[in-house]
C-alpha cells in the first residue's frame, strides 16, 4: 500500500444527469472513490496528504476560498497530536472522522446537483412552452400577413394601433384554441374563451385603448416611422414581443384600462361655479346699466 493514495483528477470523475457530477459514486465507489482514497492511506502524512489534494479539487474555483480554508481548518484539528506521530498514533479513528467530514461535503454537492439538474429541467420546459407558444403566434403573424399588405397603415400611429390589436388578438386566439365555441351545461364560455366577446373586444381596442396608448409607447412610433409604411405593423409587432418592452406595455395597458373602465369623478360644483359666475356678471352690469354713456 502506498503512502499516499492520490486522487483521480476531477475531469474524470462519474458524471451524472445534465452534465453534473455523480457525487455518490465520486465519493463512494469502491477502490477510486475519495472515501476509498482516504482508507488507503498508510502514514498520518499520506493521511493529511490525500485529505488536503480532495479538498483542494473539491473547491478549486475562486469563490470557494472560504470554504476551502474552513475545511482544511477542521482537517488541521482532526489530525492534531500532541506528540510525534508514531506506531501509536491513532489512524483508524482520524480515517473515520475525515470520512465523515467528506460525506457532509458529499451531501452538500448531491443537494446542490439536485437543485442545479432540476433548475436546468425546469428552464428546458419553459423554454419548449415559450416556442410552442412562439410558433401558434406565428402561425397566426403569417394569415394576418395578407391582411396587413391589403391595409397598409397610413402613418405609424396606424400602424401602432394595428399590432396592438393583433396582439392582443392573438393572445384571446391562443386561449381559444381547442375550445368549442358551444355553452358548457348551458351556461355561456366565460368571455375570455369566446370568439364572439373577441370580435367586440377587439374594436374596442382599435377604437379606444390602442389610440390612447401611443403617447405612453411613442417609442415605438417614433421607430417605425424609419420604415416603410409596409413593414412598420411587423417591425411593432416584434418590438412588443421582446422581453425588455413587455414592462412598458403592460404599464401603459394597466393605466389606460383604469383611465377608461373606472368611473371618474367630474370636478366637484362645476356647474354651480358657472351659475355663480353668471350671476355675479348680471349683477355687476345692472349696477349701471348706462355706464357706457357717461362722459
Amino acid at each position: 500500500m502506498t503512502e499516499t493514495a492520490i486522487p483521480p483528477p476531477k475531469d474524470t470523475w462519474p458524471q451524472a444527469r445534465k452534465k453534473t457530477l455523480a457525487w455518490e459514486d465520486v465519493f463512494e465507489r469502491p477502490d477510486t472513490g475519495l472515501i476509498a482514497m482516504i482508507e488507503q492511506a498508510s502514514t498520518p502524512d499520506g493521511l493529511l496528504r490525500c485529505s488536503k489534494i480532495i479538498i483542494r479539487s473539491l473547491f478549486s474555483r475562486g469563490d470557494d476560498a472560504s470554504n476551502r480554508v474552513e475545511f482544511e481548518r477542521e482537517l488541521n484539528a482532526i489530525m492534531a497530536t500532541d506528540k510525534d506521530p508514531g506506531e501509536g498514533y491513532a489512524m483508524e479513528p482520524r480515517k473515520m472522522a475525515i470520512s465523515l467530514l467528506m460525506r457532509d461535503i458529499k451531501e452538500n454537492r448531491i443537494a446542490r446537483a439536485d437543485a442545479h439538474a432540476d433548475r436546468l429541467e425546469r428552464e428546458k420546459t419553459e423554454a419548449d412552452e415559450l416556442e410552442e407558444r412562439r410558433a401558434v403566434l406565428s402561425e397566426t403573424s403569417a394569415i394576418r400577413s395578407d391582411e396587413i399588405r391589403r391595409n397598409i397603415p397610413a402613418t405609424a400611429e396606424d400602424a401602432f394601433v394595428m399590432a396592438f390589436s393583433y396582439m392582443i388578438e392573438r393572445r384571446l386566439e391562443v386561449l381559444r384554441e381547442g375550445v368549442p365555441q358551444t355553452p358548457v351545461d348551458g351556461q355561456p364560455l366565460p368571455f375570455a374563451l369566446s370568439e364572439a366577446f373577441a370580435e367586440r373586444f377587439g374594436a374596442l381596442i382599435i377604437v379606444h385603448f390602442a389610440p390612447a396608448m401611443l403617447r405612453p409607447c411613442h417609442p415605438f412610433v417614433r421607430q417605425a416611422e424609419r420604415l416603410a409604411a409596409e413593414e412598420q405593423v411587423d417591425f411593432i409587432c416584434a418590438g412588443m414581443e421582446e422581453r425588455k418592452n413587455r414592462e412598458t406595455i403592460w404599464n401603459a395597458w394597466q393605466k389606460t384600462w383604469e383611465e377608461l373602465t373606472v368611473r371618474q369623478e367630474p370636478p366637484k360644483n362645476r356647474r354651480l361655479r358657472g351659475k355663480k359666475a353668471c350671476s355675479a356678471a348680471l349683477k355687476k352690469k345692472n349696477r349701471n346699466p348706462d355706464g357706457w354713456a357717461k362722459s
